[in-house]
């Protein structure tokens, strides 16, 4: 599995055959069930996830219980609540396998220590960390300034590999909108 992730970092840049084994040496393979919780609220997020197979979310509940789903995650893509993997203070969010998924985990303090000396790895998760704020500063754009509409075209047309594989009101939390107003914006866009 971990040739997966060594195939997705070299088509990025180049990283040195030592840093890629020092990499592979603190990699963890993470087998997790559709629905099981691999962060909860209160937790500290200790790992990062590389997600080899399979469709995760970070989401939050609000003080009415209601959920607020801020990402998914599917294959090639890395997957953690950034701000508790970053201060190692309890998280305020969840992350949750919405399908069988296989992972590689990386644990916070030997993955910090390996940044520390490989620049070329550090390079990567610095850029993996930049592309992933412009993704969040651009949804948060979306959601104070677009309408239910395009925020919907605008999620099928970046995600179509993750609208089929996760329930419309998941979608709709992700977007902002209720189950009901995506319903009537997807019977619009499909007439």
């Amino acid at each position: 599995m971990f040739e997966i992730l060594r195939n997705q970092i070299e088509k990025i840049m180049p990283v040195s055959e030592e840093d890629m084994d020092r990499l592979k040496a603190i990699h963890q393979i993470k087998k997790v069930k559709k629905g099981q919780i691999l962060l909860f609220e209160g937790q500290v997020c200790t790992q990062t996830y590389y997600i080899v197979k399979g469709c995760l979310r970070v989401y939050r509940i609000d003080n009415n219980g209601d959920e607020h789903v801020l990402k998914f995650g599917i294959e090639n893509w890395w997957i953690n609540d950034g701000e508790s993997y970053s201060n190692q203070q309890p998280s305020k969010s969840y992350i949750e396998a919405l399908e069988d998924s296989d992972l590689i985990a990386f644990d916070e303090s030997k993955f910090s220590s390996l940044l520390s000396s490989a620049p070329s790895l550090k390079k990567l998760s610095e850029d993996q960390i930049t592309r992933s704020q412009i993704a969040m500063t651009e949804r948060i754009y979306e959601q104070i300034s677009l309408s239910a509409e395009i925020r919907y075209n605008n999620f099928i047309k970046k995600y179509p590999n993750i609208f089929n594989r996760v329930p419309l009101h998941m979608i709709a939390s992700y977007l902002g909108v209720s189950k009901k107003t995506l319903s009537r914006v997807r019977s619009q866009h499909s007439s």
